[in-house]
Order: structure tokens, then sequence, then C-alpha cells
């Protein structure tokens, strides 16, 4: 389907600018297809276009699907499959992955599982990861948190909720017993945290 993830936008754009008329016949696209084929949900879905190439640009996007509850679609190439598989891996190990293509073709492929295991197979059967690939991945629910914002926001509010204890009237062993109760950590690293933070008198 010519326009989608490939430079046409510029010429339908440049077209319409020029004072001309655009129109699409339907055709072929493979998002529709996989998206048909994979048995994931299909709404709703994204579509990203091909993947970053780069290790961190592809994790702060994989990121934003954290807490979009969707069917994230896009585009990869044989060549970058197994390295994306492994920072995928990274994201989520146990994060389905449901992999599509040569869509209507003989050799058409589709492959639905963790990321370790596509990467144990694709190293057994190298030549299998040639041509372009859609790569499907369905969030279930969304965390309601940016990956790494509460425990950064815990860490920066210790030292403030260390003082609002202590104003009440706990001591400050106490104070930090019921902090370690509430973050999970234990009693004595947080004790040396808080105490480096407030100088806090043992």
């Amino acid at each position: 389907m010519p326009g989608l993830s490939d430079p046409g936008e510029r010429l339908v754009r440049a077209v319409w600018d020029a004072g001309g008329r655009v129109r699409v016949v339907p055709g072929p696209s493979a998002i529709v297809a996989a998206l048909a084929m994979a048995g994931l949900p299909t709404q709703p879905f994204v579509f990203w276009g091909f993947l970053p190439r780069r290790e961190t640009d592809q994790r702060r996007l994989f990121e934003q699907w954290v807490g979009w509850p969707a069917t994230h679609m896009a585009f990869e190439t044989g060549r970058r499959l197994l390295r994306t598989l492994q920072h995928l891996h990274t994201w989520r190990p146990e994060q389905t992955v449901c992999l599509i293509k040569e869509l209507t073709k003989v050799h058409e492929r589709r492959y639905l599982d963790t990321p370790v295991r596509l990467i144990a197979h694709f190293q057994a059967y190298p030549d299998e990861t040639a041509g372009e690939w859609v790569l499907l991945v369905h969030v279930a629910e969304p965390t309601g948190e940016v990956p790494g914002a509460k425990a950064a926001r815990v860490e920066a509010d210790l030292s403030a909720m260390y003082r609002d204890l202590v104003a009440a009237g706990l001591k400050p062993r106490a104070a930090v017993r019921l902090l370690a109760r509430w973050t999970g950590q234990t009693a004595n690293v947080l004790y040396e945290r808080v105490r480096r933070s407030q100088q806090v008198d043992k």
C-alpha cells in the first residue's frame, strides 16, 4: 500500500499543495493483513513505522508502550531482527512477541513466543531472518507509571518523609523502620541513606 511507511507521503502532500488531487485505490497492506493474521487483540492498535535503529531510541519507544494498552505494530529488517529481540528481552523478558513476514506468499511465516525463544529459533535457523518483518506486541494493562518514575520519586521523597515522621514525634529509628516497611528496603540500608542526606543523630 504505497504511502504507508515510505516516502510516498511527501509526494502526496506535494500534489495537494500544488493544487492537484490524490485518489487512493485500496490495495494490499502488510499492516492490516498482519494484524488480522496475528491472533492478537485488534482494537486498539498503533502502527509505528520502522523501529528506530539505535538501542536507546528503541528502548525509549518500548517504554512508551508500557502505559498504553494496545497492540503495537512496527516494521523491522531481517538483519536487525535478532538485536531488536534482544532489546525486547531486556525490556520485558516474558512479553509475547508476534513476527510475521511474506504475507500471502509461499514462504509466509508467523511466530508467536517470548523474545528469548525467538532468538534461539533464529540462531538455529539464521536464513529465516531474511526479509522485512511486521512485529506485533500486545500490551494488555497500563501501569499508570513511567517505568522507574515511582522508584525515583520515592528516592527523592525519602528525606522529606523522614523529616515529617520525626516532626510528628517518631524517633529516628522508628521513622526509618516505618519507611523501610513502606518502600521494601532494609532498615539498615535505608537508615544509612537517610543519615547521609540528613546527618541524622543516632
